[in-house]
Protein backbone atom coordinates (compact mmCIF):
# COMPACT_ATOMS: atom_id res chain seq x y z
CA UNK A 1 0.00 0.00 0.00
CA UNK A 2 1.10 3.56 -0.56
CA UNK A 3 1.84 5.97 2.25
CA UNK A 4 -1.21 8.04 1.33
CA UNK A 5 -3.51 5.01 1.56
CA UNK A 6 -2.05 4.02 4.91
CA UNK A 7 -2.51 7.51 6.31
CA UNK A 8 -6.09 7.58 4.99
CA UNK A 9 -6.94 4.31 6.77
CA UNK A 10 -5.37 5.56 9.98
CA UNK A 11 -6.95 9.01 9.90
CA UNK A 12 -10.44 7.62 9.32
CA UNK A 13 -10.04 5.18 12.23
CA UNK A 14 -7.84 7.26 14.56
CA UNK A 15 -10.45 7.36 17.32
CA UNK A 16 -10.65 3.54 17.40
CA UNK A 17 -6.92 2.90 17.76
CA UNK A 18 -4.60 3.90 20.60
CA UNK A 19 -1.99 6.48 19.48
CA UNK A 20 0.87 4.29 20.72
CA UNK A 21 -0.22 1.49 18.35
CA UNK A 22 -0.22 3.60 15.18
CA UNK A 23 3.41 2.85 14.25
CA UNK A 24 2.89 -0.90 14.56
CA UNK A 25 -0.14 -0.73 12.30
CA UNK A 26 1.70 1.50 9.80
CA UNK A 27 4.47 -1.08 9.48
CA UNK A 28 2.02 -3.93 8.95
CA UNK A 29 -0.05 -1.96 6.42
CA UNK A 30 3.05 -1.19 4.35
CA UNK A 31 3.26 -4.89 3.46
CA UNK A 32 -0.50 -5.52 3.08
CA UNK A 33 -2.75 -5.17 0.08
CA UNK A 34 -5.73 -2.82 0.09
CA UNK A 35 -8.30 -5.62 0.30
CA UNK A 36 -6.77 -7.02 3.48
CA UNK A 37 -6.57 -3.55 4.97
CA UNK A 38 -10.19 -2.82 4.14
CA UNK A 39 -11.26 -6.08 5.78
CA UNK A 40 -9.09 -5.41 8.83
CA UNK A 41 -10.59 -1.97 9.40
CA UNK A 42 -14.21 -3.00 8.92
CA UNK A 43 -16.44 -3.41 11.96
CA UNK A 44 -14.09 -1.87 14.49
CA UNK A 45 -15.67 -1.11 17.85
CA UNK A 46 -16.00 2.48 18.98
CA UNK A 47 -14.23 3.18 22.29
CA UNK A 48 -16.65 6.05 22.94
CA UNK A 49 -19.68 3.77 22.57
CA UNK A 50 -18.01 1.24 24.88
CA UNK A 51 -17.48 3.96 27.48
CA UNK A 52 -21.06 5.19 27.22
CA UNK A 53 -22.36 1.63 27.59
CA UNK A 54 -20.07 1.08 30.59
CA UNK A 55 -21.37 4.22 32.31
CA UNK A 56 -25.08 3.87 31.57
CA UNK A 57 -25.53 0.10 31.40
CA UNK A 58 -23.64 -3.13 31.98
CA UNK A 59 -23.69 -4.00 28.26
CA UNK A 60 -20.20 -2.78 27.34
CA UNK A 61 -18.73 -6.29 27.63
CA UNK A 62 -21.36 -7.68 25.28
CA UNK A 63 -20.72 -4.86 22.79
CA UNK A 64 -17.01 -5.72 22.79
CA UNK A 65 -17.73 -9.40 22.16
CA UNK A 66 -16.96 -10.63 25.67
CA UNK A 67 -20.20 -12.60 25.94
CA UNK A 68 -19.41 -14.72 29.02
CA UNK A 69 -18.08 -11.78 31.01
CA UNK A 70 -21.02 -9.63 29.90
CA UNK A 71 -23.56 -12.15 31.12
CA UNK A 72 -21.72 -12.55 34.44
CA UNK A 73 -21.58 -8.78 34.85
CA UNK A 74 -25.28 -8.49 34.10
CA UNK A 75 -26.31 -11.23 36.57
CA UNK A 76 -24.20 -9.72 39.37
CA UNK A 77 -25.46 -6.17 38.70
CA UNK A 78 -22.00 -5.06 37.69
CA UNK A 79 -20.32 -6.97 40.52
CA UNK A 80 -22.38 -5.01 43.04
CA UNK A 81 -21.07 -1.83 41.47
CA UNK A 82 -17.36 -2.61 41.78
CA UNK A 83 -17.03 -4.23 38.37
CA UNK A 84 -19.11 -1.41 36.89
CA UNK A 85 -16.75 1.20 38.37
CA UNK A 86 -13.64 -0.59 37.06
CA UNK A 87 -15.16 -0.92 33.59
CA UNK A 88 -15.82 2.81 33.42
CA UNK A 89 -12.08 3.41 33.60
CA UNK A 90 -11.03 0.53 31.34
CA UNK A 91 -13.72 0.37 28.62
CA UNK A 92 -12.00 2.66 26.10
CA UNK A 93 -8.63 0.94 26.41
CA UNK A 94 -10.23 -2.52 26.10
CA UNK A 95 -12.05 -1.44 22.93
CA UNK A 96 -8.81 -0.09 21.44
CA UNK A 97 -6.98 -3.31 22.33
CA UNK A 98 -9.70 -5.45 20.75
CA UNK A 99 -9.51 -3.30 17.61
CA UNK A 100 -5.71 -3.61 17.51
CA UNK A 101 -5.87 -7.39 17.84
CA UNK A 102 -8.46 -7.61 15.06
CA UNK A 103 -6.37 -5.44 12.72
CA UNK A 104 -3.13 -7.31 13.39
CA UNK A 105 -4.78 -10.70 12.89
CA UNK A 106 -6.05 -9.74 9.45
CA UNK A 107 -3.04 -7.93 7.98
Amino acid sequence: MTTEQIEQFLSVNADKIAPEDMDTIRERLANADQGAATAAFSNLKSPTIALILAILTVWDRLYLGEIGMGICKWFTCGGCGIWWLIDIFTAKKRAQQINLNKILEQI
